[in-house]
């Protein structure tokens, strides 16, 4: 399904950042800290590679002009927790396909997919890869500069690459304009892992959501083409070429999911459009009021241009010294209260079945949560639980917080 005023804000962002947005020393330095904080509470090195105009789907478009801390500390922290146990549950409960596929090799870089798991809003992909002449040492991350997704209907599940996407449409006569969202080109999030390193081997992880009110389509056949790389966000490109044409198992193509019903709730004014369940997650669709504004207009404008010109005196003086400890200032605190007040309703919410197994929302990408505005007083809410076909009971418990009041709906199977 697509959204006009979601897609619109989507290009809009990304047309301002791609001409605009510069990442600046502070900025740069602020989000390495706060990566290798959160590495060091991880069991695995967890980077967060989805591309900023993602930052519409968190429905806090102002935090793109935050830069530094506030940044990093909204887009990774609130909304990046690389885990997700719903595909976790899938892949055990035999959810999953084994590819094995022959290594592709360029330029004496071999690289293969292992598994795959696919459904309406999980694409997992599982990868090895073996470097030739690098210092495993040295190595972060496997960062892909030009990735390309398609399916057996021409569906473009993801494309990162607008050259790429162009000579693809092209050559299958798609009348498909980068950055123009349809339901045959998925806007898609991602993030990716180092899994494990062992014997010269690489094991990645690829995590792609379709974005708000989207699912992948039923493909029978993945086209996977990934070129070029990085192992470090200071490393040299790898430039390389890797294709595999993969056909899928029928329990993919043929899946299918189950749907709830609002049999109760203590507020009327949240109002469930979907809650389906599917193999690897499960989805929440609503409808509710408006949050109320954490700041006037004035405050907020008034607050970003002093930040502003705060992190300009910043960036002259880490120009100067690299290693400078600058301390958060007073408007950078505040901005960072304003953006977790907004985050709550993303945050403070779960799914119960009857057995009282609490399910939380699974945050692999951008796109497993957001809003988007219906009218001036309701929103259109969605969010993604790690809850999947392995734990459901017939009845289920929606609980959320909305303005320190608890929400609870009840659902039941259809």
């Amino acid at each position: 399904m697509e959204n006009k005023d979601f897609d619109d804000l989507d290009k809009i962002l990304y047309k301002e950042f791609k001409q605009n947005f510069k990442i600046t020393p502070t900025v740069s330095k602020r989000i390495d800290d706060t990566i290798n904080m959160i590495k060091q509470k991880q069991k695995f090195r967890y980077k967060v590679i989805d591309s900023l105009k993602k930052v519409a789907v968190v429905s806090v478009s102002a935090v793109t002009l935050f830069g530094g801390y506030c940044f990093a500390k909204m887009i990774i922290e609130n909304y990046f927790y690389t885990e997700n146990n719903g595909i976790e549950t899938a892949a055990s409960n035999g959810y999953i396909y084994n590819v094995n596929s022959d290594y592709s090799i360029s330029n004496n870089n071999k690289l293969k997919v292992d598994n795959i798991l696919m459904d309406d809003s999980t694409l997992n992909l599982s990868l090895s890869l073996e470097l030739d002449n690098i210092d495993y040492n040295n190595i972060e991350d496997v960062i892909f500069s030009d990735i390309l997704i398609t399916d057996d209907s021409n569906n473009i599940l993801y494309a990162n690459n607008e050259e790429s996407f162009s000579d693809y449409c092209k050559k299958n006569n798609l009348n498909y304009n980068f950055m123009d969202f349809t339901e045959n080109y998925i806007n898609s999030g991602v993030n990716n892992y180092i899994q494990t390193i062992d014997n010269n081997i690489i094991k990645v992880i690829y995590n792609f959501t379709p974005s708000a009110l989207s699912k992948y389509p039923n493909s029978k056949t993945l086209t996977i083409n990934l070129k070029n790389l990085r192992y470090s966000e200071n490393s040299e490109e790898i430039k390389g070429d890797w294709s595999f044409t993969i056909d899928l198992p029928e329990y993919f193509y043929n899946r299918s999911n189950i749907s709830y019903k609002v049999i109760d709730s203590n507020n009327s004014d949240f109002k469930v459009k979907e809650f389906n369940v599917y193999n690897s997650c499960s989805k929440l669709i609503m409808e509710m009021p408006k949050l109320e504004k954490v700041v006037s207009d004035e405050e907020f404008d008034n607050l970003i241009k002093k930040f502003l010109e705060e992190n300009n005196r910043k960036n002259a003086i880490i120009k100067e010294n690299p290693d400078a400890d600058i301390p958060q200032s007073e408007t950078e605190k505040r901005l960072l209260e304003i953006v977790d007040e907004k985050g709550a309703i993303y945050k403070d919410i779960y799914i119960e079945n009857s057995n009282g197994k609490k399910f939380y929302p699974s945050y692999t990408s951008s796109e497993n949560s957001g809003s988007i505005d219906i009218d001036n007083d309701t929103i259109s809410y969605w969010n993604t639980f790690n809850l999947n076909i392995n734990d459901l009971t017939d009845n289920l418990t929606l609980h959320m917080n909305y303005n320190n009041n608890e929400i609870i709906i009840s659902l039941q199977k259809n």
